[in-house]
């Protein structure tokens, strides 16, 4: 018998997909706000229900339900709700609070109660002390060591799981409550929250923008790149860039007063959106092609990638070389036999390069893709042809390739325009290379007219497991390569997906070398059946990185239960 069970896996560095949320104090016990909670009255007329927030000078915050008694046909009630964010679940939380209701006594006929209120698959359940007990759900009339608020007495834990929805309260809960025997009637006191919100939305890339995402050549001594992203869960919390496969710089958000630094306080405590840019000091790179790219994170860690952007450094000008003046001759008389005053070209060069040359003309290239496997080499087509369109023939061009996420500067080659201003050449070698190709219109002289283009091969993923068979409580590690992308491939971020409720779910990501490999593991804790789990990597398509989405084949894994 196959059977679906829940994946739990090996704990990664930056836990992805949940991030904690601390109330009132935070985990070294140092002061903090309760801006994650609403507080609110129901039901109630002034002076039924106090409500007291000292949390941010290290109190606590405080529902307390007087000792007057309550009227009939009401029952107040105070109450604080987590602010979680729309679309969000709980994952997990811990409580420390106190909480109070006044016992019954004889001839008494009241009902008070202070409680955790939790919500889950759509049921509501509320657990705590209550004046009349009611097991198991109120088995207590206190609970808790209001003198000493991180006591371990105070702690509790969440009862289900997941959770849409939490709240503490107390309140009344009959028509009509008499005075207790001594006040108070019911307090509920939080001392400390620390509660974890599941958030597996990866942050999306909207938008990259600035002189490095154009396809101009940066002449300037710096390029910037602006990246713009949205993520709807705890928000957008870092940018990271590297260039040319370098170290990573990381440009942190900053939400308001600080929220977006950990340990957070707020439910969604990063920006919805933000933008973030480099400067890259093009003065220093050499000239030829280059590549930014990097990651965008969102509080609990999930990351999409964004790059390479390729851009062009361009070459520096180079002032034409003027020959010194000759030395004066003597005047020739004057008279039919003199030979005019030179060809008055100043003793420069007229344009000699391809049938007609010209100063300025127009240079359109067209990429293909490799032809046969993964990193199979592709072509560059071009036409070279007047402002006019006549075709321009028997030029030479100068061609540089360089590849993306390489290090050294493409090395450089000449190829000629045939009759109709046409040239077609092999562009070798796996993974995405930037060609730039250029017109000079007079042979060996600097180049006037330039353009650039993108030439990829194809991708290629792949995913094995070690080994290939589990028993309950075992790890696997997946390897994976990814071929084709050449040194592109470092950085590339690979998602790690597996079959849950009857789709394909990510459920962490890897990171690939500059080889295309990457690494994962899995340690399947809880399997009480034999079950047949399915995976697969998948590399998606993000602003800037130049090959659609590629997936492995479906990897299947059965797994071996603790029943056997």
């Amino acid at each position: 018998m196959l059977a679906a069970v829940a994946l739990t896996s090996v704990p990664a560095a930056a836990h992805a997909g949940q991030y904690t949320v601390w109330s009132c104090r935070g985990p070294e016990g140092q002061p903090i706000s309760t801006e994650a909670w609403r507080t609110q009255v129901n039901d109630a007329q002034a002076g039924d229900i106090e409500i007291s927030d000292g949390c941010a000078t290290g109190g606590s915050l405080g529902i307390e339900v007087t000792s007057a008694g309550i009227s009939a046909n009401r029952k107040p009630r105070g109450e604080a709700v987590f602010r979680l964010p729309r679309g969000a679940v709980i994952s997990g939380f811990q409580l420390w609070r106190y909480e109070f209701a006044a016992a019954n006594f004889p001839g008494a006929s009241f009902d008070y109660t202070a409680a955790l209120h939790e919500v889950s698959g759509g049921t509501s359940v509320d657990w705590g002390c209550a004046s009349g007990l009611a097991l198991p759900y109120f088995n207590c009339t206190y609970e808790g060591t209001p003198s000493v608020p991180l006591d371990p007495s105070n702690r509790v834990t969440q009862f289900f799981s997941p959770l849409e929805g939490l709240s503490v309260w107390a309140g009344c809960v009959s028509v009509g409550c008499e005075p207790p025997f001594s006040p108070p009637a019911a307090v509920f006191r939080l001392f400390r929250s620390a509660v974890s919100i599941e958030d597996d939305q990866a942050p999306e890339v909207v938008k990259l923008e600035g002189s490095l995402a154009e396809s101009a050549p940066i002449a300037d001594a710096a390029g910037h790149l602006f990246v713009t992203a949205d993520d709807t869960g705890g928000g957008v919390a870092a940018f990271e860039f590297s260039v040319d496969g370098g170290a990573p710089q990381r440009v942190a958000v900053s939400g308001s007063q600080g929220s977006c630094e950990e340990p957070f306080s707020q439910a969604d405590p990063c920006p919805r959106e933000a933008t973030r840019g480099l400067v890259v000091d093009t003065a220093s790179l050499a000239p030829g092609a280059h590549s930014v790219s990097g990651t965008v994170v969102d509080a609990a860690g999930n990351a999409t990638p964004f790059g390479p952007v390729t851009f062009t450094v361009a070459s520096p000008v180079v002032p034409p070389v003027v020959p010194p003046a000759p030395p004066a001759q003597p005047e020739a008389p004057r008279g039919n036999g003199g030979n005019g005053g030179g060809n008055g070209n100043g003793g420069g060069r007229q344009p000699d390069n391809g049938t007609p040359a010209v100063e300025t003309p127009r240079l359109q290239l067209q990429p293909t893709k490799g032809k046969g496997g993964p990193g199979g080499s592709g072509r560059l087509r071009g036409t070279l042809t007047t402002s006019a369109g006549a075709p321009i023939a028997g030029a030479e061009l100068a061609v540089e390739v360089t590849e993306v996420g390489g290090e050294a500067r493409g090395k450089k080659r000449f190829v000629q325009t045939d009759a109709n201003g046409h040239f077609a050449f092999k562009v070798g070698g796996s993974g995405a290379r930037n060609v730039v190709v250029s017109y000079a219109p007079v042979r060996g002289g600097a180049p006037a007219k330039s353009a650039q283009a993108l030439v990829t091969t194809k991708l290629a993923l792949t995913l094995t497991p070690h080994p290939k068979r589990l028993r309950a409580g075992q790890t696997v590690r997946f390897l994976g390569h990814l071929r084709g992308a050449g040194k592109a491939a470092r950085g590339a971020v690979v998602a790690i997906q597996a079959i849950a409720g009857g789709g394909w779910t990510t459920i962490d990501t890897a990171t690939a070398d500059a080889h295309g490999n990457f690494s994962w593991a899995h340690r399947f804790r809880y399997v009480e059946r034999d079950a047949l789990f399915s995976f697969r990597a998948v590399v998606p398509r993000t602003p800037g990185w130049p090959w659609p989405t590629v997936r492995s084949h479906r990897v299947q894994l059965p797994i071996e239960g603790t029943g056997q």
